[in-house]
């Protein structure tokens, strides 16, 4: 078998013996010596080396994981044994310190391989031999081969129960052969049943929801009333100067709506006062008020705004000084 893989590369060389012993599942002292060498002249090529080593594992039958594992831990721990005394004391090509150096990088690629490879074990392997396969975890803690955080997760999956495939579901149960009807109840009278079927012969119960009225669900709406329309606002037409009494506050409030409903605005008091004395709110003149000559500075009526000094007539509204002009209305 050596003459084999003389043409091999130095990673092709481990992996067919690596292959090789794994399907033997019996080592002895020097087949590990042999696998171990293989390694230490593939140390150049670190990943290619770990992902060897994982596959071979992994395609391993359950009752060959023990010696694969072995052979994992006997590689591993070479490689550490190398990078601890600094590439010495070994017959290879590469220099100490390169061969140094390439255990450290093998060692780092296969943290990950080695959590996978310790998980595998301790559930596919037969119950029998998992007890050794925790002692191999054991060595790899006192050994400090690979990190903490690596064993505690292999411990971690350990625990839990490995993945079992998911099984396919059943099939829906075949559709069965249509079923005729079942009989008509017998525990009745044979008089009630006899009726039922004449019943049933004249079409009374082919539709009883027919027999009787729907009850309403809602409530009927109340029949909509229009508002009555309204009266037009009255005006200064409306205004009778003969029956106006100026010492009612009434007359006055009701003479200034009148006045607002014509002219669109409040009026002031000196204005309804000027429009009576002016005979403009009636069509006849009014003794009670006289004739009086325009004040001082007042405007033409109508719209005209207080008067300053006049006194209010009593039950006259008081003017509003922030009143409309004339000009606004």
């Amino acid at each position: 078998m050596a003459n084999d893989r003389r043409g091999m590369s130095s990673v092709e060389a481990f992996s067919s013996l690596l292959y090789e012993l794994i399907a033997m599942n019996k080592l002895s002292g020097s087949r590990v010596a042999r696998v171990t060498e293989s390694a230490t002249h593939a140390l150049h090529d670190p990943e290619g080396l770990s992902k060897v080593m994982l596959k071979a594992h992994m395609r391993a039958p359950p009752q060959n994981k023990l010696v694969s594992l072995y052979l994992f831990d006997a590689i591993a721990r070479h490689a550490q044994d190398i990078a601890r005394r600094n590439g010495t004391g070994l017959q290879t090509s590469e220099p100490p310190a390169k061969l140094a150096a390439n255990a450290a990088a093998f060692l780092h690629m296969l943290q990950e391989p080695a959590a996978q490879v310790g998980t595998d074990s301790l559930h596919h392997a037969p119950p029998e031999q998992r007890e050794k396969v925790r002692k191999v975890m054991d060595i790899w803690d006192r050994a400090g081969t690979f990190h903490p955080r690596i064993l505690q997760r292999i411990r971690e999956q350990a625990s839990a129960p490995p993945s079992a495939p998911t099984k396919p579901a059943a099939p829906p149960p075949a559709p069965s052969a249509a079923k005729s009807p079942p009989p008509p109840p017998t525990s009745l009278p044979p008089h009630v049943l006899a009726l039922l079927g004449q019943v049933q012969q004249s079409g009374a119960l082919s539709a009883p929801q027919e027999a009787a009225p729907r009850l309403a669900t809602t409530a009927p709406s109340p029949p909509v009333v229009s508002p009555a329309p309204s009266a037009p606002a009255e005006d200064l037409k409306a205004f009778d100067q003969a029956t106006f009494d100026p010492t009612n506050s009434d007359h006055w409030a009701r003479l200034a709506r009148l006045w607002k409903n014509s002219y669109n605005y409040e009026p002031s008091g000196p204005e309804l006062m000027m429009a009576l004395m002016s005979g403009m709110l009636s069509s006849e003149a009014d003794p009670r008020w006289g004739a009086m000559p325009p004040m001082p500075g007042m405007p033409p009526m109508p719209g005209m705004p207080p008067m300053p000094g006049m006194p209010p007539m009593p039950g006259m509204p008081v003017a509003s000084t922030d009143a409309p002009s004339p000009k606004d209305a």
